[in-house]
C-alpha cells in the first residue's frame, strides 16, 4: 500500500496515492505548469515592497525566488524532452536552438529589465 508516496518508475510512469497509476506525465502539461508557477510567482514578486518588516519581507522574498526555480526548472527540464519526442532526427539542431535561445535570454533580459525599471520603477520588470 503506498499511501501518500510518489514514486517514479524509470520515468514511463508515475505511482501515486492508493496505488493510481499515471502512463506517463505529458511534458506539455509540466511546461505549461512550470510557465504558471514561474509567472505567477514573478508577478507576486513585483508586490515584495509591500512588505515592511524585514524578516516577512527576506522570508516571502526566499520562498517566491524558490517557487520561480521550481516552475524554471519544470520549463527547462520539459522543454528537452519536448524537443527529444518531437523532433527525434533533427535533436542535434533543436537542443542547440533551443540553448542559444536561453543564451540570447540571459544576454537581453538584464539590459530590458533595467531599462523597465529606469522606465517605470520597481513593479514595472516584474509585470
Amino acid at each position: 500500500e503506498l499511501d501518500g508516496v510518489v514514486v517514479l518508475d524509470e520515468l514511463d510512469g508515475v505511482v501515486v496515492e492508493d496505488d493510481v497509476v499515471l502512463d506517463e506525465l505529458d511534458g506539455v502539461v509540466v511546461d505549461e505548469l512550470g510557465i504558471a508557477v514561474a509567472g505567477v510567482s514573478a508577478i507576486l514578486f513585483g508586490f515584495i515592497n509591500q512588505f515592511t518588516q524585514t524578516g516577512v519581507f527576506i522570508t516571502v522574498s526566499i520562498i517566491l525566488r524558490i517557487l520561480q526555480g521550481c516552475g524554471c526548472a519544470f520549463v527547462d527540464t520539459s522543454l528537452y524532452t519536448i524537443i527529444s519526442d518531437k523532433f527525434p532526427n533533427n535533436l542535434g539542431k533543436v537542443s542547440g536552438v533551443l540553448t542559444t535561445s536561453v543564451g540570447l535570454g540571459f544576454m537581453v533580459g538584464p539590459p530590458v529589465g533595467g531599462f523597465l525599471y529606469s522606465a517605470g520603477g520597481f513593479f514595472l520588470p516584474s509585470w
